[in-house]
């Protein structure tokens, strides 16, 4: 969980984006179909998610 941290919320966030739209572009893929507006919604939504838990795990910061 600390690797994830040091990671930081503006890193995970596209990282999330990116898994996400290689799953469903593979996802489409297979099922022989282009990409559609509920594809790239859940891929919206996966990164907001991520983005919304890593920056309440993150914790405030500390002042020097």
């Amino acid at each position: 969980m600390d690797d994830l941290r040091r990671l930081g919320p503006a890193v995970l966030g596209p990282i999330a984006a990116l898994a996400t739209l290689a799953a469903v572009s593979w996802r489409a893929a297979e099922e022989h179909r282009g990409l559609d507006l509920a594809d790239l919604r859940s891929v919206v939504l996966v990164a907001l998610l991520v983005l919304a838990a890593a920056l309440l795990l993150s914790g405030p910061r500390e002042q020097p």
